[in-house]
């Protein structure tokens, strides 16, 4: 191998590194894997051993640190779980640089020239990038990023340590840049609104990724889907428990799809978005408006 090959090498390995990161300990969830949990035959409950120790857990480019080595869990779409009580302290994203990056910015850490027009406007007000919220509230409250239109409450501004106990929710994102735009991820062949968006312009949301870690204080089965991030029963459903019988048993039409994996990814990620208008969901994880929203939700294969 010559020099010019071994660079290229490295950059290559380094590369796949990064991306790695941003990966689910296992590669395909159950739901991927097209596995079906019925009540009469429900899937095993891991022990604590079973699940891996670890002092960290990352999803979608986030990173939870935690003070202790804590056993981590996955629920049925993939989100992640911690066996509390933990206290996470620290958050952190990767940069371009492949380099570990603290999150969020408060204040005056918050770069002027990366200051949008929303932003200018809040004379005043607390600034921040990159924000979590731990067990937000179910309403028009929100501390993610003060680009925020209307929702921001910089009251509610916090940073690491969050000490989670069973049943809460750190609601962790990544800010867009200033002017970025972020292409939707959207049905192929479909309209659903705006295919893009631009941060600082109009009421656009300035969230790009939101993750959720939910805190549990055991195992959970494999079939068990993560609870509301506003729930504070911390109240666990299970897949086994869909009454499918309910549902008609027709034929597959020529037009539907041979692969469900578009819909996997437009409904894997969270969903959140407490306020209205979509002034604050993150954008390339769901449908940016509460038309989209139906229209992803009501769609029907004779639509691709």
């Amino acid at each position: 191998m010559n020099k010019y090959s071994f660079i290229g090498f490295l950059i290559v390995f380094f590369a796949g590194a990064a991306f790695a990161q941003y990966e689910p300990l296992k590669e395909l969830t159950d739901l991927t894997k097209g596995i079906i949990y019925v009540q009469e035959k429900p899937p095993k409950t891991p022990k604590p051993e079973d699940l891996p120790l670890a002092d960290s857990v990352t999803q979608y480019g986030i990173t939870w640190k935690f003070d202790k080595p804590a056993r981590i869990g996955q629920f049925i779409n993939g989100d992640y779980y911690v066996i509390g009580p933990v206290t996470v302290i620290e958050i952190t994203t990767w940069g371009t640089d492949l380099k570990s990056v603290p999150l969020p910015l408060i204040g005056r850490e918050v770069p002027p020239e990366e200051l949008d027009k929303i932003e200018n406007e809040k004379a005043g007000e607390k600034l921040i990038r990159n924000g979590s919220m731990l067990n937000p509230p179910a309403k028009q409250e929100m501390s993610y990023d003060s680009g925020i239109r209307n929702w921001f409450n910089s009251a509610l501004v916090s940073n690491v340590p969050y000490s989670l106990k069973p049943s809460d929710s750190l609601v962790s994102t990544i800010s867009m840049k200033k002017a970025e735009v972020v292409k939707r991820h959207l049905i192929k062949g479909a309209s659903d609104g705006k295919p893009s968006f631009k941060r600082g312009e109009g009421d656009n949301s300035p969230i790009k990724y939101l993750a959720v870690l939910t805190c549990v204080s055991e195992p959970l089965p494999p079939d068990a889907f993560r609870p509301s991030y506003c729930d504070r029963t911390g109240k666990i459903y299970y897949s086994r428990d869909f009454k499918r019988e309910l549902l008609p048993n027709l034929a597959k039409v020529p037009s539907a799809p041979q692969s469900l994996d578009e819909w996997v990814r437009i409904f894997q990620r969270p969903w959140v978005d407490t306020g209205f208008f979509a002034f604050a969901n993150p954008i390339a994880n769901m449908p940016a408006y509460g038309r989209e929203v139906g229209r992803i939700s009501g769609r029907h294969a004779g639509d691709l």
